[in-house]
Order: C-alpha cells, then structure tokens, then sequence
C-alpha cells in the first residue's frame, strides 16, 4: 500500500466515522514502540526474540494479521510494532523536525517508514529503526498503522 492510499483510507474513514483518522508522527510511531523508554530497543522487554514478531526468522515468509505475536507487544498492549509491515508515517523522511513535514500535499516526496517488516532482519525491526520510501511506492512489505484524535 503506498502513502497515497493510506492517506486516502484515513480520509475515507475520517469522513464515515465523523472523526480524526490519520497515520502517525514519526514520533507518535516511536512513543507507541517504546512507551517513551530511550533505553527499550524493541517493543517488548528485554533483547531480540525472533518468536515475538513476523520477520525473516519467521518461517511464514509472507505478512500475517495483527495480533499473531501478542508477545512482542508494547507494555501498554499494542501489537505488531515490530516486523510484519514497514509502516507509514504522515512526515516527510528529509527533515523531519520542520513543522511542514507533516503536510499533507501532492508532492509526496519521501515519507518516514517505521517498524521493519516481515523481510527484514533483527537491526531494522528495533525501535529506533528508521527507513523512508517514496509516496507512491508499494510492496508487500508496505503498511500503515492508523491514530484516531479524542476530542
């Protein structure tokens, strides 16, 4: 799925729930991974355990539905932020600092990806791993997690 189409479902769903639907911040995305501990190097506790997520260790070799690893989920119960599907972030992968990073344009350009997926190795899947892709890219390995706003 590209950002573009990501982008699109969380419009579509925003509009059919009356509500804020979006893709994340890169730093939303990392909050989440890490329940806001700098030292956490996965989402769970502890190091690396091929068990506690969809990645190349895995003999399944394909992506799989969220919750097939509950545990490898984040202390406060998220699943999947680790391996399965890299997974987009609204802002721009150059710069991520600039307050216009998470515009929303035509342009596109370059956009953060998080999380590693289900064809990556034990170094992308951490945390902190960080990747970006263009807007219109799209693979199997492509995916987005999705934030609702509370009033």
């Amino acid at each position: 799925m590209s950002w573009y189409e990501a982008v699109a479902f969380c419009c579509w769903l925003s509009a059919k729930t009356i509500t804020t639907i979006r893709l994340p911040t890169e730093w939303e995305w990392q909050q989440t991974a890490t329940g806001g501990d700098p030292e956490r190097e996965y989402p769970w506790e502890g190091g690396w355990d091929g068990a506690y997520c969809n990645s190349d260790e895995s003999p399944l070799r394909r992506t799989t539905a969220v919750g097939m690893y509950p545990q490898g989920a984040t202390r406060q119960g998220v699943m999947d932020m680790a391996g399965n599907v890299w997974e987009w972030c609204v802002n721009e992968h150059e710069s991520p600092e600039r307050p216009a990073a998470v515009r929303i344009h035509k342009g596109g350009g370059r956009r953060v990806l998080r999380g590693g997926s289900w064809l990556n190795a034990p170094g992308n899947l951490r945390a902190s791993g960080r990747s970006g892709g263009n807007a219109g890219s799209r693979d199997n390995g492509l995916g987005f997690r999705l934030l609702q706003d509370l009033p």
